[in-house]
């Protein structure tokens, strides 16, 4: 059997490792939102987010218009010469080759074609939101009127808060909520945001109205969905 010392001598006379920059790493994963992104992009939203804990980077889905509704998709640990899933009983892949073969099988896996059901559905579903009447978007009032975002609406919302730089949106509109709690739109509420889904339109001034079948009609600047 090979003692220590030889596999030191024998490894010396090889040549170095490749190293893999976790840029490269950082490169594959933003590519494979972006195809996500391309591929779903109808129902869903992908993107990379960083990890408080060093090298941890993971790859997060919601669904189109909510994304208050994240979750983690893979979390990976990063290395100059390796990636490891997390949470998995994966070997380190170590060549970009291997990064993209387990990419390709990840999404054949039927629990991952299950959560595009999933995510599919609620997509499709209202939002709730509300009407905030004070200078923050932050600080709830007791006369803030809760509201009910349709999908189409909120997909412009989201949509357009997504845009570099944020897109001015021209008559948007929202329903009352009846299971919300807090104040009654009327002709003098003069509502500052709408926050629905994690996003948020800052209302310009004076262009709320209401019309005859309930629908209050905004208009507004998405705030950028990377600030919030």
């Amino acid at each position: 059997m090979q003692n220590f010392r030889d596999k030191l001598t024998a490894a010396s006379a090889e040549k170095p490792a490749t190293m893999w920059p976790s840029t490269q790493w950082n490169r594959l994963l933003d590519e494979f939102c972006a195809w996500l992104n391309e591929s779903y992009g109808s129902f869903l939203r992908a993107s990379l987010a960083d990890s408080a804990a060093p090298r941890v980077h993971h790859v997060k889905l919601w669904p189109r218009g909510q994304r208050n509704a994240q979750s983690t998709m893979l979390s990976v640990y990063v290395t100059d010469a390796s990636v490891r899933v997390l949470g998995q009983d994966t070997p380190e892949l170590k060549t970009e080759d291997e990064v993209q073969q387990y990419l390709a099988d990840f999404i054949r896996l039927p629990a991952f074609r299950d959560s595009l059901d999933v995510l599919k559905e609620i997509a499709a579903q209202p939002v709730e939101g509300v009407l905030r009447v004070g200078v923050s978007r932050n600080k709830p009032l007791l006369a803030d009127v809760a509201v009910i975002v349709l999908p189409e609406q909120q997909y412009r919302l989201a949509d357009a808060s997504e845009k570099t730089p944020p897109s001015h949106i021209d008559r948007l509109y929202v329903m009352p909520s009846e299971r919300g709690r807090g104040g009654t739109y009327t002709a003098q509420t003069r509502p500052a945001w709408l926050v629905a889904g994690g996003y948020a339109l800052a209302i310009d001034e004076g262009s709320d109205t209401k019309d005859a079948d309930g629908k209050i009609w905004l208009s507004g600047s998405p705030v950028p969905s990377s600030t919030l």
